[in-house]
């Protein structure tokens, strides 16, 4: 058990299932994921935003190759005005039944892949970066 999510994601290691309840998780920005993890809403309305304007991305992933970041159940609200909610870098991302509230978000997209490239500036492969969404997320306010 965790006080704050900020501290679990840096307690958790590799497969490791972060479960929370419902309520706001409001963390200072970017969160930054890098091990092969889920994070579960367990109730109804749990909800990831930002605590204060201090960044331009609210969850920032760059993961080990093959590793999986899956979100299950949960509203990721641009609380502040940011340019994406989600960048990823490097790994898989999964959404399931996930919300994207995207009406915080300046210009970009709700989920921005940019891809390892290995640091040539390369963009994204298959093996590098991955998203996909089942059909229950949805995203308001903005783009994917």
């Amino acid at each position: 058990m965790h006080r704050s999510l900020l501290l679990a994601l840096s307690a958790a290691s590799p497969g490791d299932t972060i479960f929370l309840t419902g309520g706001v998780y409001h963390q200072p920005l970017p969160w930054l994921v890098k091990a092969d993890l889920e994070i579960v809403g367990i109730d109804s309305e749990v909800t990831l935003c930002s605590h204060v304007d201090s960044g331009d991305v609210l969850l920032y992933i760059d993961l080990p190759a093959g590793g999986t970041l899956q979100l299950t159940n949960l509203t990721l609200r641009a609380a502040h005005q940011l340019n994406h909610l989600l960048v990823l870098k490097r790994g898989h991302l999964q959404l399931s039944r996930c919300r994207l509230d995207c009406a915080g978000l300046t210009t970009g997209k709700a989920v921005l892949v940019v891809g390892g490239g290995g640091g040539r500036g390369e963009g994204p492969t298959e093996a590098e970066a991955f998203f996909k969404k089942d059909s229950q997320t949805v995203v308001t306010g903005g783009q994917l």
